[in-house]
This record gives structure tokens, C-alpha cells and sequence, in this order.
């Protein structure tokens, strides 16, 4: 059974978190929003999707020995490391979708 209503929420002004931290939900809910993210028609089936994901999975797995990986002595990212004193994941507004929950959840979409 199909839910009749698919909602895509940002949540905005979190209680307990610093102002401009947002949560947005619901942006991948159906073929329709996942095949506009993925740049194909919104019209797409299921299926379709499938098919299209299943053929991507395919090329990856046989193309992967053609991109060698290129060593490099720094890059961006490294440039406000941390070594672990200050990190606090606990500041990022990630919910607790219910009570059964194990944790937080950051990106689980």
C-alpha cells in the first residue's frame, strides 16, 4: 500500500541547536523525486530506476580498474584537521526517527 501523501519537510530553528542547522526529510520518497535528482525523466517507473541503478552498479564493477588512484601529500580536507579533541557530531541536529532507535541518524537517505 502507497502512501497517499509524500511530504518533503525542511526543518528550520531546531530546538537545542545553533540557528541555520536544518534537517530536510522526505527528498528522495518516490521514483518521481529520486529520477529528477538522478537527472532523468520524473516520469520514470520504478523499474526503470532499477534497471537504470542495476546498469550503473554493472559498469562500475567492470570499468573500477580503469581509474587508478592518484597519491597526492595533501589536499583540501586536511586543512582543519582535527585530532579529535574538539570533534562534536552531537552538534549537527540529526534525529531520533522513534524510542526503538539505536542512535541518531546523519544521512541515512
Amino acid at each position: 500500500m502507497q502512501k497517499a501523501k509524500k511530504w518533503t519537510i525542511l526543518f528550520d530553528k531546531i530546538k537545542g541547536y545553533k540557528e541555520g542547522f536544518r534537517v530536510l526529510v522526505g527528498a528522495l520518497l518516490d521514483a518521481k523525486r529520486f529520477s529528477i535528482t538522478f537527472n532523468l525523466p520524473p516520469q520514470t517507473s520504478d523499474l526503470e530506476l532499477m534497471k537504470f541503478f542495476k546498469e550503473k552498479m554493472q559498469y562500475a564493477r567492470k570499468n573500477n580498474q580503469k581509474y587508478e588512484p592518484e597519491v597526492v601529500k595533501t589536499f583540501d580536507v586536511m586543512k582543519n584537521v582535527d585530532k579529535g579533541e574538539n570533534v562534536n557530531l552531537l552538534k549537527f541536529p540529526a534525529p531520533k526517527w522513534n524510542e526503538y532507535n539505536g542512535g541518531n541518524y546523519i544521512g541515512t537517505a
